[in-house]
């Protein structure tokens, strides 16, 4: 097992890079997870300290359902992420200007989505990742100090902020990966 990185036979991908080489340097996060798992934490927080998001996210046909209970789907974390000024007036608009650093992390990642998933990478990726990174941590601190309430890192969002940067390494010479390389199970072969 110490010849194979802890598993017992070789990879079954990429048999002609180097053997030293991380296999998560080869292939990019799932983004498809990444976007339902980070809008999920983020929308689960502001349902906490804002039971009025239920109708919003309604009134606006996002729909929260998942595939192993409640969560979002791909098309409607994408449409909550696409609405998310509209959602920061409503907020506003309703008093609640403490809900603002949410809003400011949906935007960070909002960013990452539009950078950093898809056929091709922006030039910004590690800038923007980095950027979303900072606000989470900063949410994290925020929401403790603010409302006593915990935001513990999901391992999807873990991924987001330390292993999404592998898809702009040096690693990775071509700048149209991520949608082409990755297939939501191919790390499960």
């Amino acid at each position: 097992m110490k010849e194979y990185k802890n598993v017992i036979k070789p990879r079954l991908v990429y048999l002609d890079d180097d053997p030293e080489l991380y296999i998560e340097h080869i292939i990019p996060p799932p983004e498809l997870h990444i976007l339902m798992g980070v809008v999920y934490k983020l929308s689960v927080l502001l349902l906490t300290l804002w039971p009025a998001f239920e109708k919003w996210l309604k009134s606006h046909y996002v729909m929260m359902r998942g595939y192993h209970g409640t969560g979002f789907d791909g098309n409607n974390a994408s449409k909550l992420l696409s609405l998310i000024e509209t959602l920061a007036r409503d907020i506003v608009s309703d008093g609640r200007h403490d809900l603002i650093p949410i809003i400011d992390c949906f935007r960070k990642f909002a960013s990452v989505k539009q950078d950093c998933f898809g056929a091709e990478l922006s030039v910004n990726t590690s800038i923007t990742i980095q950027d979303f990174k900072d606000s989470f941590q900063y949410l994290q601190v925020y929401i403790r100090d603010m409302f006593d309430e915990e935001l513990v890192t999901s391992w999807k969002i873990h991924v987001a902020v330390c292993h999404s940067s592998i898809c702009s390494s040096q690693q990775i010479k071509s700048r149209k990966l991520c949608r082409t390389m990755w297939r939501s199970h191919s790390s499960q072969i």
